[in-house]
């Protein structure tokens, strides 16, 4: 047997004082929390870059791509408003959200320095809001992963200079596996 549960009270010596308690209750902490940031979204049109790079419109019919264009303008104001994050977070007893770039805002498929730029755009608006609510967000950036050099400056950067505390990593870059060699720095 892999694993075995301890009796109901038991605890493991040194491990775990208690239960963590905030604000009256359990401590709850959502740690898949995605954020838009619509500067970056703009930057990436104004370059004429259209959806069709992404996995999620080359892969999917014509039916699919309409259920998400829905799904994403109804969902829209609690992937950028603070706010209404914040009151979600509230009614669903959420304290903290590690928050993480939108999964469409890699940008691995843009130019290196159109890369570097969304990236840096996303950072920085994932820096203003763990910085304006500390005890309610913790923060992972994204890197130009298409450029390794820049991808490391700004991983840097992302830490060193905004507190972010880590990166989110798409699984390929533009069809490429993360492995190859023409990713290391």
């Amino acid at each position: 047997m892999l694993f075995t549960c301890l009796p109901e009270g038991a605890q493991i010596p040194g491990r775990f004082p208690g239960p963590v308690h905030a604000r009256g209750k359990w401590f709850t902490v959502d740690i898949h929390c995605h954020v838009l940031t619509p500067k970056a979204e703009e930057m990436v049109r104004e370059a004429g870059m259209s959806a069709e790079w992404q996995p999620r419109h080359q892969f999917a019919n014509e039916h699919t791509r309409q259920v998400n264009r829905e799904q994403a303008e109804r969902t829209r104001i609690q992937f950028t408003s603070v706010e209404k994050r914040l009151e979600d977070m509230d009614r669903m007893g959420i304290d903290i959200q590690a928050i993480t770039p939108s999964p469409a805002q890699t940008y691995y498929a843009a130019a290196p320095d159109l890369g570097i730029a969304t990236a840096r755009i996303i950072n920085d608006n994932l820096a203003d809001i763990c910085g304006k609510h500390p005890d309610r967000f913790v923060g992972l950036g994204t890197v130009p992963f298409q450029a390794p050099e820049l991808a490391v400056a700004e991983l840097e950067r992302l830490h060193k200079s905004l507190g972010l505390r880590g990166i989110e990593i798409a699984t390929n870059v533009a069809g490429a596996d993360l492995s190859e060699p023409h990713f290391r720095p």
